[in-house]
């Protein structure tokens, strides 16, 4: 198993992964890590929502936008959630202590 399908796999598998974690994963020179992260990124078989974190395609997204950012869900997604409305949200919101600043689409 080559090194790109060993790390589509762990990532598949672990949902939401970072760069550091990879790296003391796969016995490898950094540099190879990078670009084959980056070629599976620019493939579209793993997303990449924030620098250095790594998302599977299969996440559910209102879970990694917990797992990213800590706190609750709001608005239309919080309505979503809770079937008390039937469109998809575009965005995610999530309410925490600290404040960011994260839009993230999905298909």
């Amino acid at each position: 198993m080559n090194l790109a399908s060993e790390a589509f796999e762990y990532i598949e598998v672990a949902k939401l992964t970072n760069f550091g974690v990879m790296k003391s994963l796969f016995k490898t020179t950094e540099n190879s890590l990078r670009v084959v992260i980056n070629k599976l990124v620019r493939q579209g078989r793993i997303l990449n929502p924030t620098r250095g974190v790594y998302v599977a395609k299969s996440a559910d997204p209102f879970w990694v936008a917990t797992a990213l950012y800590p706190g609750y869900i709001t608005l239309s997604a919080a309505l979503y959630l809770h079937n008390l409305i039937d469109e998809y949200p575009f965005t995610i919101f999530v309410a925490s202590e600290r404040y960011r600043n994260l839009t993230s689409s999905h298909e």
